[in-house]
């Protein structure tokens, strides 16, 4: 089951949303998102994306071959991936391959 990110998290993203537990367990979809900002760090390529709810960090992990080129500031994308605590109050979402990320 993929769950719409819009649907389960407030504009904050913690997971006071879920009773303090966490979101819930499977994949997660962001749907129309603007790409702001991109970096790499530790050889991954970290995107700053907001559908309207705030932003969110995308990680690309460096292991897994992802086609980069497109991934560039204003571009609106459709992401689905795992949703990963930061340990900081904020989320990360992990797509697993390229499969995992819609250009529009």
């Amino acid at each position: 089951m993929v769950w719409h990110l819009r649907n389960i998290l407030n504009p904050k993203r913690t997971p006071k949303a879920f009773g303090g537990v966490g979101p819930p367990i499977g994949f997660i979809k962001v749907i129309d998102a603007t790409i702001g900002t991109t970096s790499t760090v530790g050889g991954d390529f970290v995107m700053t994306v907001d559908d309207g709810w705030g932003p969110l960090e995308v990680v690309l992990d460096k292991d897994i071959t992802f086609n980069l080129t497109p991934l560039v500031g204003g571009t609106i994308v459709d992401v689905t991936g795992v949703l990963v605590p930061t340990g900081a109050g904020t989320w990360q979402l992990k797509p697993r391959g390229s499969g995992d990320i819609f250009i529009k």
